[in-house]
């Protein structure tokens, strides 16, 4: 009996339910989307390229989608108390008709029950279908097409999807239908409304509504004014912009409460237009409902702020994507020329091999910068008080007196790095950098134009007065931050000292596909195996011949490779002769921070989008059932039905966009701060990019308008004209 009746209700009130429904199945499916990235194309390829990195994505999206459930959590809520008031008559009448509270409790968690389950079946199959879908996309969009595709469904998404979606509904549906034991039949039947009073606090309608917007503009031009990425990497940069997005927020909260009172206050005053047909009728049904729903009008307004703004970051992140392919498919690095000698001897890689590069990087443990040239600079940067004590240090560890530099051999840098000519005197040195957009390149450029003497090996050279800002081709082998380019002569100088460590890479492209039979995924995983069978026959040897050394050549073999013994009676180790760096791990890394930014701020977009307009969606749906009474009044007074229309469009209309139009003027000027960031960092950015989410948002929230609107007029053609 139970059953058929929840049914028959659920029938009945379908169209009451339909805009909650539509929520929840998106929700369910979006829930399904973020859990399931584990089977999606980008995924598996970024997990066999760098697991750890991904793992980490995983637990911020895990997260994320904690913080989901939270934000839908409180939309049911509402919206099952909402639709609690809506139906508290009906409730009243089955008292009447003999059905206990208990009964009618229980009846309440079968329809909770059944709606879920509907939802469960209708938005998991959507969840997979668009799941499958952005596989195939992103796979295309980032350019890891290098698995075949193959159609997953994530079981485990499924269950934590249905799970954490039926523990929310469920305890939701507990809460809100417990007050049913509480109320009376007549408080059922004929529920008190309270009515909101306009006139309460219209005086400080206009102090309120000043000192809100006064405050909001400077929070504008604040933001506007100063380099977001400066003022939050500041001392305290984190409280301060937490304290003034608060202020903000309350800002907001302050216009909604007393705008539209000063606009209706305005138009009283135009006596004519004011009475004329119902106008002094909408204005006062709409400023009761301003200022007794304004708290959740500033919270929709803000989600829909953040809806904007994160998903215009978010396409504007990928369209600066850096999917640059790497200049070598791999790269092999040693500390001792000998070891990659006696490597490329074995032919380890050399049937898969082609169009290979090598060069040495030196290290020199005693170099610094001439004393006076480093103090001038120094003194003057202190003076200027544009740099960060962070900034000044890192110069002083680059530049100080205990500084140790890179040298690269000028016709490597020519050949192999760059491409660019350099014409150095015998004693002439030239400055290299790949901090390009730093704050360290500043430091440095203002350090190059005192043309420093500097000194290696108590060796003296001149600057040239360069600076070599072009990033290193063979990028990702390493990360060279500063360097000293000198001529070959003077190089070589330093091969056999002491107190000079050196790094060899050789770096190569790998046969395509028609050669080798292989992807590059599949020859990448092929070299992996080659390298660490090498590295492990050669620590074998190395350590068995370590047991059997002397104790002169156990010395000598830790300082070659690195030997070491933790504890007298443990066996000794060593680090691998040879690293390897691959083109595909390069990529890899770059793709995992972007699809967690796009994969993140576009969830949490749809989410706000969605909770924020179901909340106002609903609000205005209640409001519309509880003017009924208003509008028989007006119908008896001599009313139309096309002037009742036009009072509920006016009231939906300013109500949803009064909470767009400030969500659309706060994510302007984020984005507008955002642009000088993507500025500053020498980024392209597309004014198109940061228009799309809006208008995507736009038409998402615009079906819920054009929803409400209908069930508005539904309202209206209810009455007996």
């Amino acid at each position: 009996m139970f059953y058929k009746l929840a049914i028959s209700n659920i029938r009945r009130n379908i169209q009451d339910y339909f805009i909650y429904f539509a929520t929840l199945v998106v929700a369910i499916a979006s829930f399904y989307i973020v859990l399931a990235v584990r089977t999606q194309d980008v995924f598996l390829f970024l997990e066999q390229m760098d697991s750890y990195s991904v793992e980490a994505v995983y637990k911020g999206i895990d997260i994320v989608f904690l913080f989901s459930l939270a934000a839908m959590f409180f939309l049911i809520l509402y919206a099952n108390s909402y639709l609690m008031v809506r139906r508290r008559r009906e409730f009243g009448l089955y008292l009447i008709l003999g059905m206990r509270q208990g009964d009618l409790y229980r009846l309440l968690l079968i329809e909770g029950l059944l709606f879920g389950v509907a939802a469960l079946a209708v938005g998991l199959p959507i969840g997979v279908f668009t799941s499958e879908l952005i596989s195939l996309i992103s796979a295309r969009l980032f350019g890891t097409d290098l698995l075949s595709h193959r159609f997953q469904i994530s079981w485990r998404g499924v269950f934590l999807a249905s799970l954490s979606f039926y523990l929310i509904q469920v305890l939701t549906v507990v809460v809100t239908s417990a007050p049913i034991y509480r109320y009376e039949i007549q408080q059922l039947l004929y529920p008190m409304q309270k009515a909101p009073k306009p006139n309460e606090n219209r005086r400080l309608s206009p102090l309120l509504f000043a000192g809100s917007a006064v405050v909001l503009l400077i929070a504008y031009a604040f933001v506007l004014k100063v380099n977001l990425l400066d003022w939050v990497g500041g001392r305290n940069g984190y409280y301060q912009f937490f304290v003034l997005c608060l202020i903000g927020s309350l800002c907001v909260f302050g216009l909604f409460r007393s705008g539209f009172s000063l606009y209706a206050t305005w138009k009283r005053k135009r006596r004519g237009e004011y009475f004329g047909g119902l106008t002094a009728f909408r204005l006062r049904q709409s400023e009761g409902q301003f200022i007794s729903r304004y708290k959740s009008l500033g919270i929709v307004s803000l989600l829909l702020f953040l809806a904007i703004a994160l998903n215009s970051m978010d396409l504007v992140v990928y369209n600066n994507r850096n999917y640059e392919e790497p200049a070598f498919d791999m790269s092999l690095i040693s500390y001792d020329s000998e070891n990659m000698k006696e490597m490329m001897e074995a032919g380890v890689f050399a049937p898969y091999m082609k169009e290979t590069v090598s060069f040495d990087l030196g290290y020199a443990s005693s170099g610094s910068i001439d004393s006076a040239d480093y103090e001038a600079v120094r003194s003057q940067l202190e003076m200027d008080g544009t740099i960060s004590a962070a900034d000044l240090s890192n110069f002083e560890a680059f530049f100080g007196p205990n500084a140790r530099f890179h040298i690269l051999k000028q016709s490597e840098f020519e050949s192999v790095l760059s491409g660019k000519k350099l014409n150095l005197a015998p004693d002439e040195y030239a400055f290299y950098t790949s901090t390009r957009g730093d704050s360290l390149q500043g430091l440095v450029e203002k350090l190059v134009k005192v043309k420093p003497r500097i000194f290696i090996q108590d060796q003296s050279y001149r600057s040239d007065g360069s600076l070599q800002d072009e990033p290193i081709t063979v990028e990702g082998a390493y990360y060279v931050a500063m360097a000293v380019i000198l001529p070959d002569a003077e190089f070589e100088k330093f091969r056999d000292a002491e107190d000079m460590s050196w790094e060899t890479t050789i770096s190569f492209h790998w046969l395509n596909r028609e050669q080798t039979g292989m992807g590059q995924l599949e020859t990448a995983t092929m070299m992996k195996k080659l390298l660490r069978d090498y590295n492990d026959q050669k620590r074998g040897q190395i350590l068995a011949a370590y047991k059997e050394a002397t104790q002169i050549e156990k010395e000598r073999l830790e300082a070659r490779y690195g030997v070491y013994q933790p504890s007298p009676e443990g066996e000794a180790e060593m680090p691998d002769t040879i690293q390897g760096i691959f083109g595909l791990e390069i990529v890899a890394r770059r793709v995992i921070i972007l699809v967690g930014v796009v994969y993140t701020l576009m969830y949490l977009g749809i989410i706000f989008v969605l909770v924020g307009a179901s909340l106002l969606a609903l609000q205005q749906i209640t409001e519309h059932r509880n003017a009924l009474g208003d509008y028989e009044i007006l119908r008896k007074l001599g009313a139309t039905p096309t002037q009742v229309k036009e009072t509920v469009k006016y009231r939906t209309k300013i109500y949803f966009w009064a909470a767009m139009g400030f969500a659309i003027l706060n994510a302007s000027v984020a984005m507008r701060a955002f642009y000088s960031i993507i500025v500053r960092e020498a980024q392209k950015v597309s004014i198109t990019w940061m228009l799309i989410p809006s208008i995507c948002i736009l038409s998402i929230y615009g079906i819920y308008y054009f929803y409400t609107l209908k069930m508005g007029y539904r309202e209206i053609d209810r009455i007996e004209w």
